[in-house]
């Protein structure tokens, strides 16, 4: 256990770190007096190299425009390979919409009429694209397209694809 403290606008904040937690804890908080705010968060890192290794049934490359100005459309492209050794019978593409981006409908509908992908769907903050029977080995190239809403550098835009019931079978 190791106690770190912090002063910022005269509130003291306390961080606690638990190293080597392998089972399930439990956690009492007490205040003597006054109110007690506090936030339990979990934090998991891995070197580049290690989550490399962990990346072995899809491997997903994607670049995106990174400088715009409002109304600029903005380009991302992404390829995805399957290279695992099975098909992937049902398999989703997940990708972030960049923060202050709205999505270009017309790229994602020609990407379902091309038969490239089966269907999409999209809110807010992502895009979801079905593919169907990707053959081992396959590679789908897709093209994205947005529209700057601001002036801005774009950072986001993660893809990550996997398959739909066997999500152990994924790549980002």
């Amino acid at each position: 256990e190791q106690i770190v403290t912090v002063s910022k606008n005269s509130l003291d904040l306390y961080e606690l770190n638990f190293d080597n937690v392998d089972k399930e804890n439990k956690l009492e908080i007490d205040s003597e007096k006054g109110e007690l705010y506090y936030e339990v968060i979990q934090e998991y890192y891995l070197t580049y190299e290690e989550f490399e290794k962990t990346q072995k049934d899809i491997d997903v490359q994607s670049s995106i425009t990174s400088e715009c100005l409002v109304n600029d459309m903005v380009e991302q492209n992404i390829k995805v390979s399957n290279t695992s050794d099975s098909k992937i019978y049902n398999g989703m593409v997940e990708i972030s919409i960049p923060q202050g981006c709205s999505v270009k409908e017309e790229s994602l509908s020609k990407l379902e009429t091309l038969g490239y992908i089966e269907k999409y769907e999209y809110n807010y903050g992502k895009i979801y694209l079905y593919l169907r029977d990707f053959e081992k080995l396959s590679v789908k190239v897709l093209k994205i397209e947005y529209k700057a809403n601001y002036p801005e550098t774009i950072t986001g835009g993660l893809v990550r694809c996997y398959d739909y019931y066997n999500p152990d079978v994924e790549g980002y």
